[in-house]
């Protein structure tokens, strides 16, 4: 009658699958930190990937990163430091008061 349904996977190359594994398997090393280190150590990991993602880029593109995302980054950064912080405090308050 018409033209056949066409599948989500139809117009896929070889280079399509990467970014889908890589997401995939980010979400399963997200899991596992959380699981095994908990929220602080993940927060951490988050910063600091974040800023490694950012020299990378400035190293492969040679072109320094917007002035706009280092000011994201400082406040991503920032952000993660004050809830682990307070996350660690909150730990150290809820130990003594059980002691």
């Amino acid at each position: 009658m018409g033209e056949p349904l066409l599948s989500v996977f139809d117009h896929w190359t070889a280079s399509s699958i990467v970014p889908v594994i890589t997401q995939a398997l980010g979400g399963l090393l997200v899991g596992l930190v959380t699981n095994y280190c908990g929220s602080i150590d993940k927060g951490i990991s988050f910063v600091c990937g974040l800023a490694v993602s950012a020299v990378c880029q400035c190293a492969v593109t040679r072109v320094m990163l917007p002035w706009n995302a280092l000011l994201a980054l400082l406040f991503v950064a920032q952000g993660s430091f004050m809830h682990t912080k307070e996350s660690m405090l909150a730990k150290v308050r809820a130990k003594t008061k059980t002691q």
